[in-house]
């Protein structure tokens, strides 16, 4: 998705960008310098952190980013990159639903 401001100030409404989005749940942790976004993934065949490349106005896949731990999170991950793509804070959200029964 690509969100930029009207000439008020307002935000638009996003735009699909393909070379950064799957069928899934995507989420845009960051940029680690000014060319390198790092995208979690989950579903849709593609699961986990990775990274891109700006070329121009494209995104380019770069590579997958594992470290212990990442395969296990659950649900929608929220997260920011910090000092240059050296720091990655993350926390995961579960989604949790309770259905209740009522008997009469």
């Amino acid at each position: 998705m690509d969100d930029q401001k009207n000439n008020e100030g307002e935000w638009e409404e996003a735009i699909h960008r393909a070379d950064l989005s799957t069928d899934g749940y995507d989420f845009a942790l960051g940029l680690e310098d000014a060319l390198t976004l790092l995208v979690y993934h989950k579903g849709s065949g593609r699961s986990g952190m990775y990274q891109y490349s700006k070329f121009g106005t494209d995104w380019n896949f770069l590579r997958q980013v594992n470290f212990p731990g990442l395969e296990e999170l659950q649900g929608q991950l929220l997260g920011r990159v910090a000092q240059g793509g050296k720091l990655i804070f993350y926390q995961e959200k579960r989604l949790i639903a309770m259905v209740t029964k009522i008997f009469s």
